[in-house]
């Protein structure tokens, strides 16, 4: 166990060439498929945003006060940078599959 963990550590680039060699040889659906599920169910779900319109149902509901109503109605705040990033990770993966 010590001598695998010695070997990776020498030569990272080696163990970046053996994963993306495995994932060339795959039959492409899996790619496919996880860009497709990236772009389409990820962002429909992130512009739904389920989570906070059960938060708000819950909070709602355990109001007590003037403050925890006001607190109820307030919007979550958007990650801009993390949905940025997330879509320009996305269109790379498209492009540099789409040219092999």
């Amino acid at each position: 166990e010590w001598g695998e963990q010695e070997m990776f550590a020498d030569r990272p680039a080696q163990v970046v060439a053996k994963v993306a060699k495995k994932l060339m040889q795959s039959s492409g659906l899996f790619a496919l498929r996880y860009i497709l599920n990236c772009a389409c169910v990820s962002n429909t779900n992130a512009l739904l945003q389920i989570c906070q319109l059960v938060f708000r149902c819950c909070a709602r509901g355990s109001a007590r006060t003037a403050r925890d109503y006001v607190e109820a109605e307030l919007n979550f705040t958007f990650a801009w940078g993390y949905w940025y990033a997330w879509t320009i990770s996305i269109f790379t993966i498209g492009v540099v599959m789409s040219t092999f």
